[in-house]
């Protein structure tokens, strides 16, 4: 069969939809959507304009079309002149390494009650990529000819049916009566070759070829469920729960802030601020509606860093939140400066805190219990059993603060 057949059939192969449904594609089908679903996402299309991420983050099947290494090495040793052993030579470095692919095109994403979402694939992908490189399968070398400054030549012309390419084509030969004359010698030339000297000088690469791609679409939809615990975490935001004071308005209890990319938001008794996190523990100037101070920090008090997992579409929820919040309490400062809109039962550091949290399906009060108020100790208990909880920050008490 020659490579035209066997792309053909490959190609031909890869577009029979019920091949994929199976136990061998679907768990793989399934780690490729789980790089790209988020809690709040609805639909899911591959990037057709960028090849190289079609193929590294959303395909999941292969269908090679190479050919097998016995029948290139059976061409090999029945080519009888030099110029046929080229042909065939160029041909496979050519297309060796050629295979079909199919890969995730586009789905729909619905949440499935509190802890799961179904996914509906509706569609997939075909096209080919060729490397146009030097890597090869394990224990495995391919032969490039003997070569010098003045070109390459295969050598010797005709090997045995057990070492098709011949016994010399491992060492280097020379040409003529004089070994020692100029470009009289060949040296032999494999893909490891290659791979040793781009080691060596940190140069050189390998390309991709890809195909046009073949939307293909399903007439009856895969189905998957997919648990939210199962969706990947990617980034973190960190509450910070600090001790209490008698003598501290609203700090009888402690007090409780939420960082975000280095950014602080905490409600004050007088004011909700964001504060850079350096500045909300070693002190600083903090910005205020209506002009600025300088505070002495945080760390006269200990202070306890709750670290939890969630998704950046989850931060990024968590902080338009949490901006919308201290946007509003500004607005009201700038026109009633010396009034406060604090509230111990649904305005406190540790209800705000808790209200953010609980926007993006994080538990952060007792439910045994009413929902407001909620104090900094209850809120530290519930985080501390949450499944998002990662790790714990110590920030203590320094001498002199």
């Amino acid at each position: 069969m020659g490579k035209k057949e066997g792309v053909k059939q490959a190609f031909a192969a890869c577009r029979q939809p019920h091949r994929y449904d199976n136990a061998a594609h679907r768990p793989v089908m399934l780690q490729q959507l789980q790089k790209h679903i988020t809690r709040n996402a609805r639909e899911l299309q591959a990037p057709c304009d960028d090849m190289q991420s079609l193929h590294r983050d959303w395909m999941f099947a292969c269908q090679p079309v190479d050919w097998p290494m016995s029948m290139f090495k059976a061409e090999l040793l029945d080519a009888r002149t030099e110029a046929a052993q080229r042909a065939i030579m160029d041909r496979e470095l050519m297309l060796s390494g050629m295979a079909c692919y199919a890969a995730i095109h586009y789905a729909h994403v619905i949440p499935s009650g509190l802890t799961k979402q179904h996914i509906t694939l509706y569609s997939f992908v075909l096209y080919t990529m060729m490397p146009y490189g030097f890597f090869e399968r394990p224990g495995m070398d391919r032969y490039f000819g003997h070569w010098n400054r003045k070109g390459m030549k295969l050598v010797p012309l005709l090997g045995t049916e057990a070492q098709p390419l011949g016994r010399w084509a491992s060492f280097p030969v020379y040409e003529g009566e004089d070994m020692y004359a100029r470009d009289a010698v060949r040296y032999p030339i494999w893909s490891s070759t290659y791979r040793q000297w781009q080691d060596r000088h940190e140069r050189g690469g390998d390309m991709l070829l890809f195909s046009e791609v073949d939307i293909v679409q399903l007439q009856r939809p895969m189905e998957f469920l997919m648990p939210l615990t199962d969706i990947p975490l990617e980034t973190s935001i960190e509450v910070i729960v600090s001790d209490s004071r008698l003598i501290s308005r609203g700090s009888q209890w402690g007090h409780v802030a939420i960082e975000i990319d280095g950014i602080v938001y905490s409600r004050a008794h007088d004011e909700y601020v964001k504060i850079e996190k350096p500045t909300y523990f070693y002190g600083g100037v903090v910005n205020l509606a209506n002009g600025s101070i300088r505070t002495g920090g945080n760390l006269w008090r200990d202070n306890v860093g709750l670290v939890l997992k969630i998704s950046q579409d989850e931060k990024t929820t968590v902080k338009h939140e949490l901006e919308r919040r201290v946007s509003v309490d500004n607005e009201f400062k700038r026109t009633h400066p010396h009034e406060s809109t604090y509230s111990i039962f649904d305005n406190s550091c540790s209800s705000n805190v808790a209200d953010a949290l609980e926007s993006i399906g994080i538990l952060a009060h007792d439910p045994r219990w009413f929902p407001t108020p909620v104090t900094p100790a209850e809120l530290a208990a519930v985080l501390e059993k949450s499944k998002r909880f990662a790790k714990k920050n110590y920030y203590p008490k320094q001498i002199g603060q």
